[in-house]
């Protein structure tokens, strides 16, 4: 049984949309789809293809669209897939210039994942910093400066990982995100009464985890 998640068929309507969009064009101007063939190797027309896709899955996984086959993401799957291409004996010799694209679609990802963090990050403080204030706000602005400065790294960033310790480094820590709830929980107070019942219980589960942790680096030696 092949288990997709919900983003990854996101990601699916939106590769079917842009290719649409693509053949379409080539309908409607009588193009042949022989384009996509370099040197008239069609192997080297589907990495090209997989090429395409690898960079749309990676860049909307920098949005925070994680497409995932079971626990590996969409564009992983679909470079891993350029790479076995580019070994096909009938490739072009334009294969290895593709090649070294697909190593280059990791770096890019960690490398925007790192801006887009920070950016988030930076965006988070600003926030909490409104809150601390406690200026008079509507009900809807009250709860998206909540939801900005409730910023949550994903869960690999507290195991031992140590790609994920690399890429955060520089911009928080994980005792930066335990300071930044500990001071956060308090402000949001009795108000969290107003969530429905799932938010109540991970708001819960989200303040207990805080003083755990506290409680942990307190009776530290």
């Amino acid at each position: 049984m092949v288990i997709f998640n919900g983003a990854a068929f996101f990601q699916g309507l939106l590769l079917a949309l842009f290719f649409g969009v693509i053949y379409f064009i080539l309908y409607l101007f009588n193009i042949d789809d022989s384009i996509w063939e370099i040197g008239n190797a069609r192997p080297m027309a589907v990495i090209f293809q997989a090429h395409l896709c690898a960079w749309i899955c990676m860049l909307t996984a920098t949005f925070g669209v994680n497409g995932r086959l079971f626990f590996i993401p969409t564009w992983i799957l679909f470079t891993a897939l350029c790479i076995i291409l580019c070994l096909s004996p009938e490739a072009h010799w334009s294969r290895y210039i593709f090649m070294m694209v697909s190593f280059a679609i990791p770096f890019a990802f960690f490398r925007l994942k790192r801006s887009f963090m920070k950016t988030a990050w930076s965006e988070a403080h600003e926030a909490f910093s409104l809150l601390k204030l406690g200026t008079d706000t509507t009900q809807l602005e009250y709860w998206k400066l909540i939801q900005t400065a409730a910023i949550v790294p994903q869960y690999t960033f507290f195991t031992v990982h140590f790609y994920w310790k690399a890429m955060y480094y520089g911009i928080y820590n994980g005792n930066d995100w335990l300071n930044h709830y500990k001071e956060l929980l308090p402000i949001i107070g009795d108000r969290y009464v107003g969530f429905n019942q799932k938010q109540q219980r991970k708001y819960v589960e989200l303040q207990q985890a805080v003083t755990n942790a506290m409680d942990c680096i307190v009776s530290s030696p």
